[in-house]
């Protein structure tokens, strides 16, 4: 008896050790990228250059990203709640309910939107140094959230502002002719991101779901994710 669980415990563990390396799989290149690679082009505040990046992701994901609807109700504050540093120049905003809607008595939207579908990616100006902060009951922890803008590639240019987790950074390369330099670069920063396309790596494209515009897609440009075959798409 005292054999079977060793030897049950012996292949959870085994298991479990899998499961981990695979998740954090490496190449000489880096992190190993995932089976798109959106491309386009990034300029943040803290840099007045624009640059030319690829394997744009937002956390490691480019689709069905959740981003949330900004509540009715927020109050101002006048500096850093309790237990939070005040930061120079930084505007705090109290969320008085969830953004995620996990009550039900939300006022806001989730929407997953997929890379595919966004022209562009920016924090406008008077944004950049808000921070929202929603606390569910006095000794809860903290979510921070910053105010991003999505610009849809429907013809309109459909424009719409959320907010995001602070801690769900743009990861990206930057092309560089002495190889690929990741980068993570809080969603604050960001100026503007421009999504020009997407091209599946080589080998990919016979297995890979593969994100695309929806034929039957409504106004705000929100698609799905369909089987494709093409190799290669530039968004206009």
């Amino acid at each position: 008896m005292k054999y079977s669980y060793f030897r049950l415990a012996l292949i959870s563990a085994t298991i479990v050790c899998c499961i981990n390396w695979g998740g954090e799989e490496t190449s000489v290149e880096g992190r190993k990228k995932g089976p798109v690679n959106f491309y386009g082009t990034l300029k943040t505040y803290n840099n007045n250059k624009t640059i030319n990046i690829e394997n744009i992701t937002l956390a490691r994901a480019y689709k069905q990203i959740p981003l949330y609807g900004i509540p009715n109700n927020i109050e101002k504050l006048a500096q850093a709640p309790e237990g939070m540093e005040t930061r120079a120049h930084t505007h705090y905003y109290k969320l008085l309910e969830d953004p995620k809607c996990r009550d039900g008595l939300c006022t806001g939207t989730i929407t997953k939107i997929d890379l595919s579908e966004v022209a562009e990616l920016k924090v406008e100006p008077e944004d950049r140094n808000k921070l929202f902060i929603y606390q569910r009951k006095s000794g809860a922890r903290k979510v921070l959230y910053a105010k991003i803008t999505i610009i849809s590639k429907d013809p309109g240019r459909t424009k719409n502002s959320y907010l995001i987790e602070t801690n769900r950074r743009l990861i990206c390369d930057e092309v560089n002719q002495a190889g690929p330099m990741e980068k993570e670069i809080p969603l604050r920063a960001v100026e503007t991101l421009h999504i020009e396309g997407y091209r599946l790596r080589e080998g990919e494209q016979q297995k890979c779901p593969c994100p695309t515009e929806s034929k039957d897609k409504d106004k705000k440009g929100i698609g799905k994710v369909e089987e494709v075959e093409i190799i290669e798409v530039t968004q206009k």
